[in-house]
C-alpha cells in the first residue's frame, strides 16, 4: 500500500481514488463522513472513502474500467492486500455494496446507502460540486 499511517493501517490517497473515477467519467456522489469532511464538517480524519455511483450500465462499464486502473481488490481482514475479483457492470451491480482497497487506500462502494433507497439519484439531486485539494468531487447537501 502507499503511504502507511502506522504499522498496518494503510494509508488514504482520496484525490488519487477520485482521479480515477474522474479519468473514467464515472458519474457518482461521495457519501459518509469523508463527504462531511469535504464540506469542512468538523470530525476527525476518516481511513476510507465512500461513494454512491450511478448505477447504469454504462456508468458501472465504465467504474469497472476504473477499478481495474486502481488495482482495487475486495477488502477483508484476513488478507490485508485484498482479494482480487474479476468484474464487469453486471457484476458490480449484483452486489449492494463492495469494500475495496487499493494502493491509494481502503474505499467503498454503496447503491443504496442507508436512508437514500433513491440511491445515486436521490443523492444527486441535493449534491454540491466541492474542489477539495485541486481535485473535484460530489457530495450531498444533506447528510444522516
Amino acid at each position: 500500500m502507499s503511504g502507511q499511517d502506522g504499522p498496518g493501517e494503510p494509508g488514504l490517497n482520496p484525490a488519487a481514488i477520485v482521479a480515477a473515477l474522474n479519468r473514467r467519467q464515472v458519474r457518482y456522489v461521495i457519501i459518509g463522513a469523508f463527504a462531511a469532511i469535504a464540506q469542512r464538517a468538523p470530525m476527525p480524519a476518516t481511513r476510507d472513502i465512500d461513494f454512491t455511483p450511478d448505477a447504469s450500465q454504462d456508468n458501472l462499464a465504465r467504474l469497472s474500467l476504473a477499478l481495474t486502473d486502481l488495482g482495487a481488490r475486495i477488502r477483508t481482514e484476513a488478507v490485508p492486500d485484498g482479494l482480487p475479483f474479476s468484474h464487469d457492470a453486471t457484476s458490480l451491480a449484483a452486489a449492494e455494496v463492495w469494500n475495496l482497497v487499493c494502493a491509494d487506500g481502503e474505499f467503498d462502494i454503496s447503491f443504496r446507502p442507508s436512508g437514500f433507497a433513491g440511491g445515486y439519484a436521490q443523492l444527486a439531486a441535493n449534491a454540491i460540486a466541492c474542489a477539495w485539494e485541486r481535485w473535484r468531487l460530489s457530495s450531498p447537501t444533506s447528510l444522516t
